[in-house]
């Protein structure tokens, strides 16, 4: 019977004899179906949760792997990886400064004490 351990151990080892003969996605797709479908006909059931989640990771191995800093522009459907997803979050901007300042870089607006201290709020 195979268990959930023995399902970790698998993938463990397809992560690395995988990512050393650098398959395509559909081979991984392959392998994960076929184990998939191996322990579903042992249990009756589908595999654990943190089994499937490995599985998915597997499958995605080579886009969160990838450490491209311009995949956003570069890929047409990137996944970020937990790091990535933070720093962009980090650089990222309100709209609302956007708004207030002209093409040139200059903001336009009459100044008070309430305006700079939100600019300063946004931009650090």
């Amino acid at each position: 019977m195979l268990t959930n351990q023995d399902m970790h151990n698998e993938i463990s080892s397809a992560f690395t004899r995988f990512k050393k003969s650098k398959t395509n996605r559909q081979n991984r797709i392959e392998y994960v179906a076929k184990l998939t479908e191996r322990y579903f006909l042992q249990h009756e059931k589908m595999p654990a949760t943190h089994v499937l989640d490995r599985m998915a990771t597997l499958i995605l191995q080579d886009e969160l792997a990838d450490i491209d800093r311009m995949k956003m522009r570069n890929t047409e459907y990137p996944l970020l990886s937990e790091t990535q997803e933070l720093y962009r979050k980090k650089d990222e901007r309100s709209l609302k400064a956007a708004q207030d300042v002209a093409t040139d870089g200059v903001d336009y607006r009459i100044r008070t004490r309430d305006s700079n201290r939100r600019m300063r709020e946004v931009f650090g």
